[in-house]
C-alpha cells in the first residue's frame, strides 16, 4: 500500500487528486509512535476511545475523564495521548502574554 497520505487534495476542474507527502509529526493523531503503541497495547479499547472522542486526564491517558475529578474537559483522548493537549496549553499561555496593540501609531512608515 505504501506510505500513508497525510493529506489528499482534489480538484473538481480536472477531476484530479494529489497526495501531499511530508514528514510525519510526533504529534500526529494518526501515525505517531504514541498512537501506534497505544493501539498495540489496548487494541479495541483504544479504537473505542478514539472513535468516541473520550475525554481523558493527561496524568492517566488511558483512563476516562469521568474516572478522574480533576480531568481537563477540553482535550480528547488522541490530543492527550499525542501531546497536542500540552501544545495547545503552551500556545494559549504564550498568547496570553502577548501585548496586542490596535493603534496605527505603532507602525512606522516605510
Amino acid at each position: 500500500f505504501g506510505d500513508p497520505e497525510h493529506q489528499i487534495r482534489g480538484y473538481l476542474l480536472g477531476f484530479r487528486q494529489h497526495a501531499i507527502v511530508g514528514q510525519a509529526s510526533s504529534l500526529c493523531t494518526a501515525c505517531s509512535p504514541s498512537v501506534i503503541n497505544a493501539y498495540r497495547q489496548h487494541g479495541f479499547d483504544f479504537l473505542l476511545r478514539a472513535f468516541n472522542n473520550t475525554l481523558v486526564s493527561e496524568d492517566a491517558p488511558h483512563c476516562a475523564a469521568e474516572d478522574s475529578a480533576d480531568a481537563p474537559a477540553d482535550y480528547s483522548y488522541l490530543e492527550t495521548l499525542t501531546g497536542l493537549a500540552a501544545l495547545h496549553r503552551q500556545t494559549d499561555t504564550m498568547l496570553e502574554t502577548i501585548e496586542w496593540s490596535e493603534s496605527d501609531d505603532d507602525f512606522e512608515a516605510i
